[in-house]
């Protein structure tokens, strides 16, 4: 996947083929807030950000970013026990009544 994100910013994702594994590869504005000292840049693929954040929230993760439908899939954003900020990502849901 190659998708501008606005602003500048470009968001690719690379897989070996078959893999269930990925990596995505972002370029983004220095100084955004989101990404200041303690982000990660480590995006976690999920099938649905909803359902992970309910998931983790009753295991007491901290959110620092609710989910909310971007026009690239589902976001989230949460902190692990050492303070670091990740996103979790799912894909872009079919709207109601598209085949």
């Amino acid at each position: 996947m190659d998708a501008p994100m606005g602003d500048g910013t470009r968001w690719v994702t690379i897989a070996p083929e078959g893999s269930q594994t990925a990596f995505t590869l972002g370029t983004r504005e220095r100084d955004a807030d989101e990404f200041k000292i303690g982000n990660s840049g480590v995006i976690m693929e999920v099938e649905s950000v909803e359902e992970t954040h309910a998931a983790l929230s009753g295991k007491g993760v901290e959110f620092t970013m609710a989910p909310e439908e971007m026009p690239w899939g589902g976001w989230a954003m949460f902190k692990d026990s050492e303070g670091n900020v990740h996103g979790l990502h799912s894909p872009v849901r079919e709207a109601v009544g598209n085949a």
